[in-house]
């Protein structure tokens, strides 16, 4: 409970710093979006939140937004719902806050490809080009020069300094439903597929789901459907990819309704 106490006057005194530095001002500002020991372990962070601040920009992290502002009204709800990550859920949260902001401007930092961390940027990206709102990605990887980080911050400055001389906010566009995963609702009637992880084991459980009534099928795998999976590639585990893509040609092969088609992850 002490703990928990400590945590939190800590939270509640840096929302008062962030309020204290924007207060009665419009100057931009930036907010670093990730995992707290990625933004701000000095042995993880290359030094990106000084880099901004040698260029004059006051920066902050995600936790110090206010809560009134991640939370009211919080137009993504539902997907963060869908979230089963913590500091996916968090970033997320505070990506739809600052997109929303005229002054604010969101920076992510990110060390992994092969995570949530992977799917978060696409859904990170998608809300930011919902309101129009620049913003940059930062992948910190294992090199040590900042050059390449100097350089994209510089740019990504100015990009935030042109937008916010123009100050033409959208209002929030209707893009919820495009974010929100769907529900796969109640089984009864529908076609479920189950990746052919195994191809002893997959068909015993497709085996024991047909016995309770459920129409279970395994995906075929062939190299066509792993070679077309790239594609849509864009830092994700492969084998998801590869999954996703045989789902689509199980369903269009066996002319499947897809409405009425379930995919078991």
């Amino acid at each position: 409970d002490r703990a928990q106490e400590f945590m939190n006057a800590c939270l509640s005194d840096w929302k008062e710093t962030y309020q204290k530095h924007i207060h009665n001002t419009n100057e931009l500002h930036v907010v670093l979006l990730g995992r707290p020991y990625t933004v701000f372990m000095d042995a993880m962070n290359k030094a990106i939140p000084n880099l901004f601040a040698s260029l004059g920009i006051k920066t902050f992290f995600q936790d110090m937004l206010p809560s009134a502002r991640l939370d009211n009204p919080n137009k993504i709800e539902p997907l963060l719902n869908e979230l089963h990550w913590h500091y996916a859920a968090q970033i997320l949260k505070a990506a739809e806050a600052v997109a929303t902001s005229a002054d604010a401007y969101p920076v992510m930092v990110t060390a992994f490809k092969c995570s949530p961390d992977s799917f978060v940027v696409d859904y990170f990206k998608k809300i930011m080009d919902a309101h129009d709102k620049p913003y940059l990605i930062l992948q910190i990887d294992e090199h040590d020069s900042k050059v390449g980080y100097e350089t994209r911050i510089e740019a990504a400055v100015r990009s935030f300094q042109n937008h916010h001389s123009i100050r033409k906010i959208k209002p929030p566009s209707a893009y919820s439903a495009a974010l929100i995963p769907s529900q796969s609702g109640a089984l009864s009637g529908r076609t479920m597929i189950l990746p052919n992880w195994d191809p002893i084991t997959c068909r015993l459980i497709a085996a024991n789901l047909n016995r309770a009534g459920i129409d279970a099928r395994c995906l075929d795998e062939t190299p066509s459907s792993i070679r077309k999976s790239l594609r849509y590639n864009s830092g994700q585990c492969l084998p998801l990819n590869i999954i996703a893509q045989e789902f689509i040609d199980y369903v269009e092969t066996h002319d499947l309704n897809p409405a009425e088609t379930a995919l078991w992850m």
